[in-house]
């Protein structure tokens, strides 16, 4: 029996806070970057094992346990030294808590997280992206109707009459102008100007009186050369702009701008397919071998599996990074997956190491659990008032918290396994 889907949430950046914002701001707000607004006095900004300096916040998540006594805020701080940028020890999860006096205690374990609710009934509304809070809804709209226009004139012939109207009407543009450009071209023929005569008639550069160097010339008779402009040189160096990274005091203490982050939940894949896309499945189960509907069971059996082409994929391509776009490409936008629930992982860009991935708890030494991950979307948001080009990079980072989220009475904080993977290039 295929296992039922988790449900993801996607975080998306919303509106940058201000001044305004701040005497509403606390440990229950989510947000990008800023400074961390502490559950309890006492917790500590971490230091990079690595290089000494002072990490800064990446991002804050307000994320109570259904059923649990507390307040919970999980805090991801990075060191924005460019050499740290991919380290495990630059990167740290810092989790948080405090008594929810209105909290009641249940006899089920508080493991599940609370979040949904926490992001979607928040009495102050800070805005959405789009109407569907995560950018997408103009997208689907749009594809939905462009798929209706088309799949409407593929059944009325509109399609192949439009394509004849304007077949027809190009060929006749066309042989205007060649008519148009014969006459003149027989008007000005033996003229010792001709090529001066040419330009003046079609608008042609490079003309008699110009100082235009020429790179090319199309052969023939001398009266019937052009002339054409010298391409420019490209005076910017491209791939050296991916990367540029910007430059600041190594010794400054950073702090990224401050945004209000929103949530959804994930959309369903789209399994809609053009006439065009069905015409290519077909050629492709054809020539594999392979049966959509076949591999569609085999992921999930309710049609939206991620494991569809994965099989094949493995044949030219990284299996992992086809999975991680594919699903990424639901919602473009999305700087935050979250989903604490037994048997959910992250969207890896690479196996990772027996090593790199936790088993027990360091403090309790009990079960842990993936409970969220950013993605690189969230790169851009990542920036510094004064400061240009990137300020920090990464492929992916997630974090495996304590199933049982573990406190003392005296804590004020615990830190959290994170895992870093690079950008894949």
């Amino acid at each position: 029996m295929a296992s039922k889907p988790q449900t993801v949430l996607l975080g998306f950046a919303d509106e940058q806070i201000t001044v305004k914002h701040l005497q509403t701001c606390n440990y229950s707000i989510s947000k990008i970057g800023g400074t961390p607004d502490w559950c309890v006095s006492g917790c500590e900004i971490p230091i990079c094992k690595r290089c000494g300096r002072k990490q800064s916040l990446v991002i804050q998540i307000y994320a109570p346990l259904e059923g649990g006594l507390y307040h919970r805020t999980l805090y991801l701080f990075a060191c924005v030294t460019q050499e740290c940028w991919h380290r495990p020890h630059s990167w740290t999860c810092v989790r948080s808590q405090i008594i929810d006096q209105g909290a009641t205690k249940t006899s089920s374990p508080a493991t599940k997280s609370h979040i949904g609710e926490t992001w979607f009934d928040d009495d102050d509304d800070w805005g959405s992206i789009d109407n569907d809070g995560n950018g997408n809804e103009d997208n689907f709209n749009m594809a939905s109707s462009s798929q209706l226009y088309l799949d409407n004139m593929s059944k009325t012939g509109g399609a192949r009459s439009n394509l004849n109207n304007m077949n027809s009407h190009t060929t006749s543009s066309i042989a205007e102008v060649a008519q148009n450009l014969e006459s003149k071209l027989s008007i000005i023929e033996g003229d010792a100007n001709a090529n001066e005569a040419l330009c003046g008639a079609v608008g042609m550069v490079g003309c008699a009186g110009e100082s235009v160097e020429a790179s090319a010339v199309i052969e023939g008779p001398e009266g019937d050369m052009i002339a054409v402009d010298t391409p420019e040189q490209p005076t910017t160096d491209i791939p050296a702009l991916f990367q540029e990274a910007a430059q600041i005091d190594a010794n400054a203490d950073i702090a990224f701008l401050p945004y209000f982050v929103v949530s959804d939940v994930e959309p369903p894949e789209d399994l809609s397919f053009s006439e065009h896309e069905r015409e290519l499945l077909l050629r492709y189960t054809h020539t594999t071998g392979h049966d959509l509907r076949e591999e569609e069971s085999a992921g999930g059996g309710d049609g939206k599996g991620d494991n569809i082409y994965e099989k094949d994929i493995a044949y030219h391509g990284d299996v992992l990074l086809h999975k991680f776009k594919k699903r990424v490409s639901r919602s473009p936008r999305q700087i935050l997956r979250y989903s604490r629930e037994e048997g959910s992982s992250p969207l890896w860009l690479r196996p990772p190491s027996p090593s790199e991935v936790p088993s027990k708890c360091p403090h309790c030494g009990g079960s842990v659990v993936f409970e969220m991950q950013i993605t690189p979307q969230l790169v851009s948001h990542l920036r510094v008032q004064g400061v240009q080009g990137s300020i920090i990079e990464f492929g992916s980072v997630a974090v495996y918290t304590c199933l049982a989220s573990c406190w003392g009475e005296k804590d004020v904080q615990r830190l959290e396994c994170v895992i870093v993977q690079g950008e894949v290039i």
